[in-house]
């Protein structure tokens, strides 16, 4: 065997292994991978043809209290080799794995003959035949002073990604897939501290919020994801289920002030890993973090940033570490959408601002907050308090940061549902839109607004791509199934509650928008089954009762109709029966006097209800009153001729979810 030289260059394939300066090589091209990829290279070429464990690996680069993820670092390192050599983890070329033992070198290796070889100077046939050559053995107890220059060759790597270097054979870059839609699943926490998971939770949103800006990718909003949280599903089935060509996961783990996130790329339709990546930043730089993993993902899949796409990628800043932390919890209390938790993201929303007052975001949670406290799926604030206080934080986020879409979110659906204020909505969610496409809330409000104005084949394309962006979101499935009736699409709307219900059959808005759709074809005892469901979900809901009564009247149950009102009346002791709900449920009846009263009494308390009356199919009854048309008109809704939309129907799909 011929010997190695002290420094010694090895060959395989089209590829060179300078040992001495850690680098690989293709066709003489320096290839942008170093550190720990390039130490596992080493140690596998060097024991080539032989079974080198994962444990083996860990103790020859690892050393054992380096701060790191091992099982994702190692997988990573894995990846980032086949990628830069072209080779496949199904049909390897040169990386072999061996299922719960390790890997094995299969590739062909040779080392160049050197001066110190004599058969080199001689033609000896010998040369260039395959060799074992002895390569220097890695130190694991130095090996974790390797990890920061890893990261800053992770974001070479990312930067020359960006910059459109060729790190891939013109082969395998022909066969990249097209990418056009793309999930973040919920990132696992694997930081020592359970109660990190907040941190988990809020990274994977930020992900998501900051790929969502791309144009022209459909990226999946948090709530569909968050259903695969801590499930162990085939990546196939979930992409079925959402409809995407890729997904990301991947890992957090903290450790003091430093947090490093572990992400993978997979292609949805083969299970193929089509990139891995290792970041790790200290905690006051974890938005710049962030910025690199989207830029770099951004880039794996060819998408074409604009202008805006690099600048939004670029932001960069140092963050208030305290005013983060408190965002992040906040947002993770408000995801839970329930009154108390909505009251603590409140606290931490608040803590946020005053630990950071220029954090913008804390201000739109505060805004986010109060627009749902305030509007019918709590009532826990009142109108009033909640458009007052949601406007004022939704500008203060603006005057921060003019370009924040979410913030223009806030600010348009505060003014539609307590200010009425339709032009300025309309406006607000429009910037929405163009600033964030792939906020879905933005689709979802703004649909709200476009029903609102009698403009239901837009109201309905909204609906659609905020299910589309949000494809397991029930509140969106159940919104569009409300439009579509609105609409007079009835077996639409029933085909989109059903899949509602699929999705999450313990939702009593689901079953009461589906309730009224049943009503409208006459189906009175599937309808009032419906509205018991709901009633019994929302632990006797002032609005779902009314639905009851209202059917009863409709179905000519006039007895259990009255019963129902009386109900009605006597909980308005005990808390809080929007006016609103008393119209309907006279409406059921036709006591057209004290339906009036009520939408009367909804109108001086600035009810958020009454943003739909002038499209409501339950107050066709009303429509040719003086009084009825008086209040449109002081709503400064549009005064709609009766079409076959509306007439001769008698429910809707009532209230919009938040």
């Amino acid at each position: 065997m011929a010997t190695a030289s002290s420094d010694p260059v090895v060959r395989f394939g089209s590829f060179e292994l300078d040992l001495c300066a850690g680098e690989l090589r293709h066709r003489g091209i320096r290839l942008p991978v170093q550190g720990q990829p390039v130490q596992v290279l080493r140690i596998l070429v060097e024991r080539s043809g032989q079974v080198v464990t994962r444990q083996e690996l860990r103790e020859q680069i690892w050393a054992a209290d380096t701060f790191v993820d091992f099982d994702h670092a190692l997988n990573n390192s894995i990846a980032s080799l086949r990628d830069v050599l072209s080779d496949s983890a199904t049909k390897p070329r040169y990386i072999e794995t061996l299922r719960r033992r390790g890997y094995r070198w299969i590739g062909p290796v040779t080392a160049p003959a050197t001066r110190s070889d004599p058969r080199s100077e001689d033609g000896d046939a010998s040369h260039g035949a395959s060799v074992q050559p002895q390569l220097p053995r890695v130190d694991g107890r130095r090996s974790h002073r390797l990890w920061p220059a890893f990261v800053v060759t992770t974001a070479v790597l990312t930067i020359s990604i960006s910059a459109g270097v060729l790190i891939r054979s013109s082969r395998d870059v022909a066969a990249v897939p097209q990418i056009h839609s793309i999930a973040v699943l919920p990132l696992e926490n694997l930081s020592p501290e359970p109660s990190d998971e907040y941190l988990s939770d809020g990274m994977t949103d930020e992900l998501i919020t900051k790929l969502a800006a791309v144009r022209n990718l459909r990226v999946i909003s948090r709530t569909s994801v968050m259903r695969y949280k801590g499930a162990r599903i085939a990546v196939r089935d979930i992409a079925r289920a959402l409809r995407i060509d890729a997904l990301v996961e991947g890992s957090v783990v903290r450790s003091a002030d430093r947090v490093r996130v572990n992400v993978q790329l997979i292609e949805a339709a083969t299970d193929r890993h089509l990139w891995a990546r290792s970041y790790e930043e200290a905690f006051v730089d974890v938005v710049r973090l962030q910025n690199r993993i989207a830029s770099a993902i951004a880039a794996e899949i060819q998408a074409e940033l604009t202008s805006p796409d690099r600048a939004h990628f670029a932001v960069a800043h140092a963050i208030n570490t305290q005013a983060y932390e408190m965002y992040l919890k906040g947002r993770y209390h408000w995801n839970k959408r329930t009154e108390s938790e909505l009251r603590l993201a409140l606290r931490y929303f608040e803590q946020s601002a005053d630990a950071d007052p220029q954090n913008a975001y804390a201000y739109v949670g505060l805004a986010d907050t109060y627009n749902i406290l305030g509007s019918w799926a709590f009532n826990a604030v009142s109108p009033a308090e909640a458009g007052r206080k949601a406007e004022e934080y939704a500008r203060h986020a603006l005057a921060l940061d003019p370009s924040l879409g979410e913030a223009h979110a806030a600010l348009g659906d505060a003014k539609l549902l307590f200010e009425r204020n339709w032009e300025t909505a309309r406006q607000e969610f429009e910037s929405a839109i163009s600033l964030s496409p792939g906020y879905a809330n933005s689709h979802h409000w703004f649909a709200e607004y476009l029903c609102d104005m009698g403009q239901f084949d837009r109201a309905i394309e909204e609906s659609r791509k905020a299910l589309e962006l949000d494809p397991l979101a029930p509140i969106f499935a159940s919104a569009l199934g409300g439009r579509l009736h609105i609409a007079g699409r009835d077996e639409a709307a029933l085909e989109a509650l059903q899949g509602a219900l699929e999705l999450d059959p313990h939702i009593p808005i689901v079953h009461s928008t589906l309730g009224v759709v049943y009503e409208t074809k006459g189906m009175f005892p599937q309808a009032v089954r419906e509205f018991e469901r709901a009633i019994e979900l929302s632990h006797g809901d002032p609005t779902y009762i009314a639905n009851l009564g209202h059917v009863y009247g409709v179905s000519g149950d006039t007895m259990r109709a009255l019963q129902t009102l009386n109900t009605l009346k006597s909980l308005a002791g005990a808390r809080s029966v929007p006016a609103y709900d008393l119209a309907v449920a006279y409406a059921g009846v036709n006591d057209r006097r004290a339906a009036l009263r009520a939408l009367k009494a909804a109108y001086d308390e600035g009810s958020p209800w009454l943003d739909n009356v002038a499209v409501e199919p339950r107050f066709h009854v009303l429509r040719s009153e003086p009084e009825f048309i008086q209040i449109i008109r002081a709503l400064g809704l549009p005064i709609l001729a009766p079409t076959a939309t509306y007439s001769n129907r008698s429910a809707t799909g009532g209230r919009r979810p938040s």
